[in-house]
């Protein structure tokens, strides 16, 4: 499964966005602050 990593300050865009990613095939992580996305991203291996 494809992965992706959405950060946005505004949550109901956020929420919109995962939901449509996860119909797509992805799953999806959101993170409201770029911060806890990076240290998700190092503690996961994310591959670019």
């Amino acid at each position: 499964m494809r992965r992706i990593v959405i950060i946005d300050d505004e949550t109901k865009l956020l929420r919109a966005l995962k939901k449509t990613l996860e119909i797509a095939g992805f799953e999806a992580f959101d993170f409201v602050g770029p911060n806890s996305a990076l240290e998700f991203i190092r503690a996961r291996h994310f591959q670019g």
